[in-house]
């Protein structure tokens, strides 16, 4: 079936106002350009959320979604950010709008953009979520989206739930092909002739969340001091005040357990850190929530071993065949921080669990390699840039109802996303 696009030709452009454009193209159809999406984002930020943005725009790429990046701003932007970068690049003939945000930014995002620039489009927010508890204000704040994605499952049950509406899961692109090739131990930073385990994590994104000492204490549980066995904390983003008091706690314990525990609080560039995880020989990650996992499927597409709690995102590419998962049970949240108020549910990692799981790891190296050997192949089967790109697909396709004047998402014969019929 021969379908036609939702975008304009290049003569659109000599149109006399984009607000002209946008009228102009309920009646303009255009002659076989796929089809497009503006992309609101954090593409300028080391964040998790900016590895979440440019994976995404990677996804559309991979099946034929031509992407405009627009860059959204937040406490950690990248060194080399200039002025010209938050120069929009919307482009009004791009069909869909897509904002990558979060429920707790409390912002009614589409009335904080000029009207012409959201009317006759397929306005879409992609969301990043780790609780299942939410505000009661979010379903307001997300009425008026045409289409609401989640970065995982457990995002999507919980959002589903918050919002009264159907939310799509379309996870974190995670490229192995894209990561640099793995570095040796000196190269990372770490001591060779030690077994390492590594957690990375950022004090922005909730320390409490992140929960670094349960990783201290299930080591400590696990290995004596005369072992060869060494577990190094990266935090990121650890020089803010804001976070001085909580980081102490963790500092202190890292005292207690001396010389086998490097603490890494330099802020490192993203190729880095990936080098730190490659080279690591188990990664950790006892979190009490987490929206996907990010660092988790990153160890994994190394295939390096990955011990991390049985609980939330992160179960929607880990399996008792290609990780370690640690029995957990949900708690309420006792210290709130940010957005994770008292009261709040999140889970307790076993202590008692996971150090017998980094002691198999450990003891048992042939069989912790079979786990990471398979880690990465499913890295490489669920969260390459197609596979994410069909995940954007199905949902693009999931609602039968027109969307402001368009239906009919079809799909081309390679399987990408062919172009809009005008209803």
């Amino acid at each position: 079936m021969e379908v036609m696009t939702a975008t304009f030709n290049d003569q659109s452009s000599h149109v006399a106002s984009p607000e002209a454009a946008v009228r102009g193209r309920i009646v303009s159809m255009a002659s076989g350009l796929p089809i497009g999406a503006n992309v609101f984002g954090y593409f300028k930020s080391s964040i998790g959320l900016g590895e979440f943005t440019r994976g995404l725009a990677t996804a559309m790429r991979a099946v034929g979604i031509h992407v405009r990046e627009n860059v959204v701003g937040n406490v950690a932007m990248d060194a080399d950010l200039s002025p010209g970068d938050f120069v929009r690049r919307f482009d009004y003939r791009q069909s869909l709008n897509v904002f990558v945000s979060y429920p707790h930014l409390d912002t009614m995002l589409l009335r904080s953009y000029p009207a012409w620039m959201v009317e006759e489009h397929t306005n879409i927010a992609h969301l990043a979520w780790e609780q299942r508890d939410g505000g009661a204000h979010w379903r307001e704040m997300y009425e008026d989206f045409d289409h609401v994605w989640a970065i995982s499952g457990f995002a999507a049950e919980s959002l589903e739930k918050h919002l009264h509406r159907p939310v799509h899961v379309v996870n974190c692109v995670v490229d192995a092909d894209a990561l640099p090739p793995p570095v040796s131990k000196s190269q990372a930073g770490l001591e060779d002739g030690r077994f390492t385990f590594l957690y990375v994590f950022d004090a922005n994104s909730s320390i409490e969340r992140k929960h670094p000492e349960a990783a201290l204490r299930a080591f400590a549980r696990a290995f004596s001091r005369d072992e060869p066995v060494r577990l190094c904390l990266k935090i990121s983003n650890s020089h803010r005040v804001a976070h001085r008091e909580r980081l102490n706690r963790v500092i202190d314990l890292c005292h207690e357990l001396g010389p086998r525990v490097q603490l890494v609080t330099e802020n490192y560039g993203r190729r880095h850190i990936l080098g730190l995880i490659s080279a690591a020989d188990c990664y950790v990650s006892l979190h009490r929530a987490e929206g996907f996992g990010l660092t988790c499927a990153e160890a994994m597409a190394y295939g390096r071993p990955v011990i991390a709690t049985r609980y939330s995102g992160n179960l929607d590419f880990m399996t008792d065949r290609n990780s370690f998962l640690v029995d957990a049970r949900e708690v309420e949240v006792e210290y709130p921080e940010g957005p994770f108020q008292r009261g709040s549910l999140w889970a307790e990692a076993s202590i008692q669990h996971a150090a017998a799981c980094m002691r198999d790891a450990y003891s048992h190296p042939v069989e912790a390699r079979e786990r990471g050997e398979h880690a990465a192949l499913d890295v490489r089967r669920l969260l390459s840039p197609k596979a994410i790109g069909q995940q954007i697909i199905d949902a693009l396709k999931s609602r039968p109802a027109q969307v402001h004047g368009f239906s009919n998402l079809a799909l081309s014969t390679d399987g990408g996303l062919d172009k809009a019929l005008p209803t």
